[in-house]
């Protein structure tokens, strides 16, 4: 089995959405003492691609199973979306996570 890090989409409530296959230059970014941030970028012509909207949580997973947690905050769209080399840049800060059946807990509040 390959080790490979993989980014799948939940809706705000936790709920999983897909696979975010199309999903190049991964990045997760975890602080001792923060939230921690993650960032990709995709192709918006992907068909993945729709799974990408503002306040989708991005769960990123080593070898199958959830090491973090970050909320889409910024898209950036290519000014040009019509070529296989146009990308949007996406990226969010990271979400706390208490016990592995917590609900997902954000600045304002936790949601079920």
């Amino acid at each position: 089995m390959t080790e490979t890090l993989t980014f799948h989409v939940l809706d705000p409530n936790g709920v999983h959405l897909g696979y975010l296959a199309s999903a190049v230059n991964r990045a997760i970014f975890i602080e001792l003492n923060g939230p921690g941030s993650g960032k990709f970028s995709i192709n918006p012509e992907a068909a993945d691609a729709s799974l990408v909207a503002l306040e989708n949580i991005v769960e990123a997973r080593w070898a199958g199973s959830a090491i973090f947690h970050f909320v889409i905050q910024k898209i950036r769209r290519p000014v040009v979306a019509a070529t296989k080399a146009a990308v949007m840049e996406v990226s969010g800060q990271g979400v706390r996570r208490h016990g592995s059946q917590s609900p997902v807990c954000f600045g304002l509040g936790c949601r079920k």
